[in-house]
């Protein structure tokens, strides 16, 4: 089985220092990453710091190395207004720049429903 995970933008929002954005449960499951963007929502000096990218739990920089993502960067997406829930790009977003859409809302996001 394979599959493809491109053109993403992932958020990591943990207090957790160590933890893994992907991990594999399933042998002889092949995936490709490519030009994804991720975002750590409290970021460090080295937003990847600590985080664990495969089932070696391999640094950011040892994960691009090796083949993943080579075209994925850490970068903020610069969404409108994430603290409430407005999750549309702005005109100056990298993610527009790397030839990402507009997100468009067919539901409210989850997690974002009115109380």
């Amino acid at each position: 089985m394979s599959y493809t995970f491109a053109n993403n933008i992932v958020l990591h929002d943990s207090n957790n220092p160590s933890s893994y954005l992907f991990k594999m449960f399933q042998p002889n499951v092949s995936v490709a990453f490519n030009n994804n963007i991720y975002w750590v929502s409290k970021p460090t000096a080295d937003p990847s710091a600590g985080l664990q990218f495969g089932d070696a739990g391999e640094t950011w920089v040892r994960w691009r190395a090796s083949g993943p993502d080579s075209s994925s960067v850490f970068v903020v997406p610069q969404f409108t207004s994430p603290d409430y829930c407005m999750y549309y790009l702005q005109a100056t977003s990298p993610a527009l720049k790397r030839g990402f859409n507009q997100l468009e809302y067919l539901r409210t996001p989850t997690g974002c429903e009115p109380n």
